[in-house]
């Protein structure tokens, strides 16, 4: 027989923007079974007493197959809890997972899943199609700038592959190579085939910067616009080189206007006034770049030569103080110094170390002081707009990443919601659960409802709080008293149990 389980005197908040009250909630096998003042039975009792409970949070843009292979390439991952069960997640409340974001991860979804399969995951995962990767995959090295009839129609039958197979959509980082080559034509054709099949267009824009924001903007909106697709913005923000002439409700009046004319787009957002990506992101040229490498032919004196003078273009407006190097495998003790401390350090120019640095054999990582912090308080007072990490698993002492990757949903509860009371705590959660849910289509999660999947956190909001600093990035949440996964009690009065329940999802 399935044993019951049954949530007792906690404050329920449904994931919607119903006001939340005190009910019981009971859970048989991976479903809630009731909602409401409820006899115990013979269930077993979680005491959420002075708590609230509320859906598994759904985090939509994730970068976990990204960091996977890093970690299988010198972990086996299966054997560290940490990492295979999804913990740095998991403590901030987050049962769901999507995967294959700004056009980069795995190309393949049979072989992602496969994976997590083996591993027993922690969390649910759901994945993108990454418009990136296949190109890479199909095309190769040489990356064509503008693609053939031909190689068009070999795209848009591996994204179709990929849409029959179970991915809920396709990403584009437009910019990363080789996503930045892509034209809208080209771009239109693979929405137009993710459409058929039900799915959504999600994308890192060309730009989030300066004016190009508000043309970027235009075009993910134009591909909406002509395809009738669901559009999601990627990690919505304002960064550096400020205009006078751009302010983000310049950006938000582009949404709110094509939303009033029936287009599906929404945007998501972490916490965070800085951002984290690969070391070559500070190359605005991409044709230095293949992915996230410098091509072969620039590393080279002449080559470095070039990456300095290009890499000075952008310490006019973003100086290498405000460049925070969170991974460098080539040399440890950089981490969590800014490229200018590094480069005082060691006497060079710090354009000159950028170019050392980033033609080395393992690429580093950074964090960017490149955002308007005001920008992200008036970001998150939109009700189209969710939160998310762009984080990734990550275990204890593997670098200075962002504190995101740990903190992400904590922080929008703890600091905007409860102490600075920016946005209302249920609107905070509604951001977390039912919104991602309904526009990713994911199924029978983000509510707390009879009949939807047992994906439920219960949260001590007087102990909440996100641990995760920039020196020290790595510290879990807590506040997470029990966290369900499809029914199975995964966080236990605030510790691992040693139970996973996530599953890998096809659309």
């Amino acid at each position: 027989m399935t044993e019951s389980l049954l949530i007792k005197g906690g404050t329920v908040y449904t994931g919607t923007l119903d006001h939340p009250t005190k009910q019981d909630v009971r859970i048989t096998g991976d479903r809630i079974e009731a909602v409401g003042n409820l006899e115990v039975g013979e269930a077993k009792i979680i005491d959420a007493t002075d708590c609230i409970v509320t859906p598994g949070f759904i985090d939509v843009h994730n970068h976990t197959d990204v960091a996977l292979p890093l970690f299988r390439a010198i972990l086996k991952v299966e054997d560290i809890p940490e990492l295979k069960v999804f913990l740095n997640f998991l403590s901030q409340g987050v049962t769901t997972i999507v995967t294959g974001n700004c056009g980069l991860g795995y190309a393949s979804i049979d072989e992602l899943f496969n994976y997590l399969d083996f591993l027993n995951f922690g969390a649910n995962v759901y994945h993108l199609a990454p418009h990136g990767m296949i190109r890479l995959e199909l095309f190769g090295k040489e990356q064509p700038v503008r693609l053939t009839t031909a190689q068009m129609k070999v795209f848009k039958k591996r994204i179709e592959e990929e849409m029959e197979k179970g991915a809920i959509g396709v990403s584009t980082g437009l910019e990363y190579a080789p996503g930045w080559l892509a034209d809208q034509n080209e771009l239109i054709e693979i929405a137009e085939v993710v459409k058929k099949k039900g799915g959504i267009y999600a994308t890192h824009m060309r730009t989030e910067a300066g004016e190009g924001i508000l043309g970027a903007m235009e075009e993910a909106i134009e591909i909406g616009h002509r395809t009738g697709i669901p559009v999601q913005i990627s990690h919505l923000k304002l960064g550096v080189p400020y205009k006078k002439s751009v302010t983000i409700e310049k950006v938000l009046q582009l949404i709110e206007k094509a939303r009033k004319e029936g287009l599906d787009v929404t945007a998501d957002q972490y916490p965070y006034s800085t951002s984290s990506t690969y070391f070559t992101w500070l190359l605005e040229d991409k044709s230095f770049l293949l992915t996230d490498n410098i091509k072969p032919e620039f590393k080279t004196s002449d080559g470095k030569a070039l990456i300095a003078e290009a890499v000075s273009n952008r310490f006019k407006y973003l100086g290498p103080e405000n460049v925070l190097i969170s991974e460098c495998q080539q040399n440890r003790e950089y981490e969590g110094k800014t490229l200018k401390q590094v480069a005082d350090q060691i006497k060079k120019d710090p354009a000159e170390l950028y170019a050392d640095m980033v033609c080395g054999d393992k690429m580093p990582w950074a964090v960017y002081y490149a955002q308007d912090a005001s920008a992200v308080k008036e970001i998150m007072l939109h009700d189209y707009v969710f939160t998310i990490s762009d984080g990734a698993i990550m275990m204890k002492g593997m670098g200075k990443y962002h504190p995101r990757y740990y903190a992400a949903f904590t922080r929008k509860i703890k600091q905007f919601a409860l102490d600075e009371k920016i946005i209302d705590l249920n609107f905070a959660i509604r951001s977390m659960t039912s919104l991602p849910a309904e526009k990713f289509n994911i199924k029978g999660r983000g509510r707390i409802a009879e009949g939807c999947f047992a994906d439920i956190a219960v949260i001590d909001v007087n102990k909440i709080n996100d641990n995760a600093t920039y020196e020290n990035p790595d510290n879990l949440s807590e506040g997470i008293v029990h966290l369900l996964v499809n029914g199975v009690h995964t966080i236990e009065n605030g510790k691992y149990s040693g139970q996973t329940g996530g599953r890998a999802i096809r659309r």
